[in-house]
């Protein structure tokens, strides 16, 4: 297992916890192509190779309504969260597609690319445009035994979810209260619960699974 992000001392400390005998890290910024395929290369000659993309990174920006949102964060949540992501799967899935056995996708987006959220506009538009890179990387691929699945988590107990009410001027327990009262189930997602539908889309047991658009939300898609 490779792990990759910007913030060395957090990855360390994680590689740490699950074992570094089975798992390596490699800081890098998804932004920067050179720093992704010196990645890719990693997991090739020192690892044994590439099966799984987990593309997990994204960024929330701030809160505010379209004529008043600053256009160099517009721009930068587009950067990180898009075509970091484009360029993550134009390094790895030429790697997958030549495994005989194929590989696994897995996109995280948000229940954001599935309906539109006031004042995020930002980071709304970035979660729908990853709905078309998936379906687009899921043909490309199709043939080469490669899937690519989206996973759309809700509100997920975390420190993005946090900073999301933060900039509404709540604390996260006011924000996960009003948020909560919207979702039938009527709380947030665990860590834990997102991490068990990223394991099932890499496993052989979602393996007639691709192009797909997985909700992970309590039924709040449903409104």
């Amino acid at each position: 297992m490779l792990l990759v992000a910007r913030n060395e001392e957090r990855l360390q400390r994680v590689t740490e916890e699950i074992g570094s005998g089975e798992c390596h890290y490699m800081a890098a910024d998804i932004t920067e192509s050179d720093q992704i395929a010196a990645c890719v290369h990693y997991a090739q000659s020192e690892l044994g190779g590439l099966d799984i993309l987990l593309a997990n990174a994204g960024i929330s920006g701030p809160s505010a309504c379209i004529e008043d949102y600053p256009e160099a964060d517009f721009e930068y949540i587009l950067k990180v969260n898009v075509t970091g992501t484009w360029l993550c799967l134009k390094h790895v899935l030429p790697v997958l597609k030549n495994n005989p056995e194929g590989g696994s996708v897995i996109i995280t987006s948000s229940g954001a690319g599935l309906f539109g959220l006031a004042d995020l506009s930002g980071y709304v538009t970035s979660k729908h445009a990853l709905t078309g890179l998936m379906r687009t990387a899921a043909l490309e691929c199709a043939g080469h035994k490669v899937r690519v699945n989206l996973i759309c988590p809700g509100p997920v107990k975390s420190t993005m979810t946090d900073s999301i009410g933060a900039d509404f001027g709540m604390t996260p327990e006011q924000y996960e209260k009003i948020v909560s009262e919207t979702i039938p189930m009527g709380r947030y997602a665990t860590l834990d619960e997102t991490a068990d539908m990223m394991l099932f889309l890499a496993s052989e047991s979602s393996r007639y699974c691709t192009g797909c658009i997985f909700p992970l939300d309590g039924g709040k898609a449903m409104h």
